[in-house]
Parts: structure tokens; C-alpha cells; sequence
């Protein structure tokens, strides 16, 4: 008689569970650039690149706006600070809209500059009046339709318009609604609700007599996170097992599959580097000090979130990068996500960097040195 296998036997006997081991997706590093572009920056909020391969940067602190051009060494001041037409007061992360046309949201004066193809300056027009008073605008589509987070105060447009700090904290909402503004029919569609960071204690500085008081997220804790490609689909990413909710150009709603990830501990590294000494803080060219924080104004999780708030961004080909949480210290990571929000590839950088925008085939990375200079890097993809 001939005996069967035991996983043949185990086969006829009964049921088989499988169980399918995660392979972890491939690893880039980034550490040889295309190019560095030669002059440094002080501050930078994001980049978009044109047509010709030039590059937009905004710098929100400085402020200013600035056409840096890779292949000859050189940079360009596009329009000025001020309250003209042309002008600006405080430029926010520029975005590719229709027509190859580049949009850099001013919060200082509640309106768009709208930059040509070329990258000169071909007028203004305002934030939509339900917007408030700077709203959060981080994506536009071909069709031109504009993307930003509402407030999570509700009606009362943030702690500006009440009368009590406490009074304004009590009132926000743990999650913030998606809009999306179509600016050629003039309508806002709420497209999902976004969770939010529980706010900690307030914290307090001013300068010059004026007093200023200033909301703080929980450090560490879990908030979703969002994109908007070029076509339209939003990816909204869930803080509490890292899967996608996509947003379809039609308004229909996915889910994608949870992705798995290492739990990253909050240490004592990590709280030291929250818990720094008074600073001085630059907004629109005034400086005011914000009174330091100590471990008891905050409420501390025992691990990370899987990725850091405010920094997903989406590439011209519709996928979405997210940036990681790692170990204080670390080399920053970044996951790139595809159209079911499945993680592809992973990328890691050099300390001290961060990804600020995408171009055809690149990706633009700014470098920190010792002096806290930034150094702008294209790298490919």
C-alpha cells in the first residue's frame, strides 16, 4: 500500500488555511541626485514644475516666489509682496491646474495667483467666500477645480471669532469635511470628512504688546491624511490602519486594503524634540515668541501613527506618496501607494530631507545642511 503525503492526507482530511506572508515591497534610496541646484533656500513650502522643465517654489516665511531653472543655474522672482494684482502677501504650495497653468494660494489676502505656463504672472481671483479666512488648499485638477480642508470649527470660522480660547477648543470637531470647488459653476461639493488631531493645551507668546494664542494638535496623534491627482480621484488616508477611501471623478467611493506597517515607539528622543525651549517664530515678516511646552500639556500615545499628517502628496501619473513615521533620527521613508492604495515601492532618503513635488519622471527633494540651509535635488522616479 502506498501512503499519501501528509499535506496530501491533509488535504483529503479536511479544509487547508493558507496563511500568505506580506513580501515587503522594493526599496529605492535616493542618494545620487540628477542635479542640485546651486543657490539655498531659507524655507520652502512646495514646488510644481512647468512644461519646460523649470520649476515653481514658494516660500510661505520669506515670502516669495521663485522660478528656478535646473539646467542654466538661475532663479527668478515672479511678482512681488504686496497687495497689487500681481502681487502676493503669503504664497502656499503652488499646484498644477488646467491648461498646464500653475495656482499658488496667497493666505494673506484670501485669493489665487494664477501663473501661466511660462510661468509669468497672469492674474488673481479670489477664495470662494464659504472658504473662510485661510482656507487649506492643497490640490486642483485638469478640470480646474480647486480641493482644500474646511474647518473643523464648524460655523464659527476657528478660535479667531470666539470670545474664549477654551470656549473654542471645546467646540471642535474631531474631523474636518473634504470640499471640492468647482469654480466654473460656482458650487462646493462635500466630498468626505477627514479626522482630525485632538487639540492639547493652548499655547501662548506675542511680541510688540500683542498677545497671541495658538491651538496645538496632540503630539503623535492619529489624523488622516489626503491627495488630490491630476484627474480628479482623491485618495483620503486612514490614520487607523493605513488603508485609502478613494473619491472617484464621478463621486463614487472605494476602499482599499489595509496596509501593514511597523509600529513605531514614542520615545524620549521624541518628546525632547516637541518639547523645545521658547521660540522665535516668523509669520508675514513678524516675529513673535511662543512660550515653551511641557511634557504635561500633552496627552502621549505609546506608538506613532503610520505616516505623517500634511505631507501626502500625488504624482503626475495619479499615484500617491505618503510619507512614513519613523524612529527620531531616522532616514525619512516615503511609500509610494498605487490606484487601489497598495503600497509599490518605498523610498528613503538622505537625513534631513523631504519630498516637496513631482515632475515628468522626478521627484524634487530639499536637502537641510548643518546651517539649515535647504538644498533643492531632482531625483528620478
Amino acid at each position: 500500500m502506498i501512503r499519501l503525503p501528509s499535506v496530501v492526507a491533509a488535504l483529503l482530511a479536511g479544509p487547508l488555511v493558507l496563511s500568505v506572508l506580506a513580501v515587503d515591497p522594493p526599496t529605492i534610496r535616493l542618494t545620487k541626485p540628477l542635479a542640485e541646484f546651486p543657490e539655498t533656500f531659507d524655507h520652502m513650502n512646495g514646488v510644481t514644475e512647468l512644461r519646460d522643465g523649470r520649476v515653481v517654489v514658494t516660500d510661505f516665511e520669506g515670502p516669495s516666489i521663485q522660478l528656478v531653472d535646473f539646467s542654466r543655474g538661475s532663479q527668478l522672482a515672479v511678482g512681488r509682496r504686496g497687495a497689487g494684482p500681481k502681487e502676493y502677501m503669503l504664497p502656499d504650495r503652488p499646484m498644477t491646474g488646467a491648461g498646464d497653468s500653475v495656482l499658488v494660494p496667497d493666505v494673506g489676502q484670501n485669493r489665487f495667483l494664477r501663473l501661466a505656463p511660462d510661468g509669468t504672472v497672469s492674474g488673481s481671483f479670489p477664495f470662494p467666500a464659504a472658504s473662510g479666512t485661510g482656507g487649506q488648499f492643497r490640490g486642483a485638477d485638469r478640470q480646474g477645480r480647486l480641493y482644500y480642508l474646511g474647518s473643523r470649527y464648524g460655523q464659527s470660522d476657528g478660535p479667531r471669532r470666539t470670545k474664549s480660547i477654551e470656549a473654542a477648543l471645546a467646540g471642535a470637531a474631531d474631523s474636518a469635511p473634504l470640499l471640492r470647488w468647482d469654480r466654473a459653476r460656482n458650487r462646493i461639493d462635500t466630498l468626505a470628512m477627514v479626522g482630525m488631531a485632538p487639540l492639547a493645551k493652548p499655547a501662548a507668546g506675542g511680541s510688540a504688546g500683542h498677545r497671541i494664542i495658538m491651538s496645538r494638535p496632540q503630539p503623535f496623534a492619529r489624523q488622516d491624511d489626503w491627495a488630490v491627482t491630476p484627474d480628479g480621484r482623491v485618495a483620503i488616508l486612514r490614520a487607523s490602519d493605513y488603508h485609502v477611501d478613494w473619491v472617484g471623478t464621478d463621486g463614487r467611493r472605494s476602499r482599499g486594503a489595509a496596509n501593514p506597517y511597523a509600529h513605531e515607539r514614542v520615545t524620549r528622543a521624541d518628546k525632547e524634540r516637541i518639547l523645545k525651549p521658547a521660540q522665535a517664530m516668523t509669520s508675514g515678516g513678524g516675529k513673535f515668541t511662543v512660550a515653551a511646552a511641557s511634557e504635561g500639556d500633552f496627552t502621549w500615545p505609546e506608538f506613532k501613527p503610520p505616516f505623517v499628517p500634511q505631507f501626502t502628496l500625488a504624482t503626475p501619473e495619479g499615484r500617491v506618496w505618503v510619507q512614513r513615521s519613523v524612529a527620531e533620527g531616522a532616514e525619512p521613508m516615503y511609500d509610494e501607494l498605487d490606484e487601489r492604495g497598495q503600497v509599490i515601492r518605498r523610498f528613503v532618503l538622505a537625513r534631513g530631507s523631504r519630498v516637496v513635488g513631482f515632475g515628468k519622471g522626478v521627484v524634487y527633494v530639499t536637502r537641510s545642511d548643518e546651517d539649515d540651509l535647504l538644498h533643492l535635488q531632482r531625483f528620478p522616479r
